[in-house]
């Protein structure tokens, strides 16, 4: 009898430590959370061949107050000056997952050519996060890397 009292007992006990369910709530979208404009607020330059190696180059890009519109809606992005980044100054853009992007990529429209860019997500995008950040690598003509860019963005 004491060993089925100690039993019931001891259940009582795990079930009031027992935390509530919580409700999960869907997941925000990231198309909406990009949909903004952003300034530019920190530029480091990266050594491909040696992570280590890190060069905060911010001075160089971020005192011409450089501003990134970037629309959902259409997908279009533009940059308020021409340029800024050497990525052009307008065109279009995309997720390479809208659910679950790790992947920024640009289309960008110089002159009457098209430039591809293909820029890794260092972080997601939501509409309560204040920053979109995301790398570029530059390469030779024979594909070989020789920079990494980071570019963090701050909701304006």
């Amino acid at each position: 009898m004491k060993k089925l009292l100690f039993i019931a007992s001891m259940a009582l006990v795990f079930n009031a430590c027992e935390k509530p369910l919580e409700e999960i709530y869907e997941a925000s979208s990231k198309l909406e959370g990009i949909n903004d404009e952003w300034v530019l607020a920190k530029v480091d330059q990266y050594d491909p061949n040696n992570k280590e190696l890190v060069i905060d180059v911010t001075r160089v890009f971020a005192n011409d107050n450089i501003e990134l519109n970037m629309s959902s809606e259409d997908f279009t992005f533009s940059y308020n000056q021409d340029n800024p980044l050497y990525m052009g100054t307008s065109g279009t853009w995309s997720f390479d997952d809208d659910e679950a992007p790790s992947q920024l990529n640009f289309a960008a429209v110089n002159g009457s050519d098209t430039v591809y860019y293909n820029c890794p997500l260092l972080r997601t995008v939501r509409s309560i996060d204040p920053t979109l950040e995301f790398s570029l690598t530059r390469e030779c003509d024979n594909g070989n890397p020789t920079t990494v860019y980071h570019f963090t963005f701050q909701r304006k």
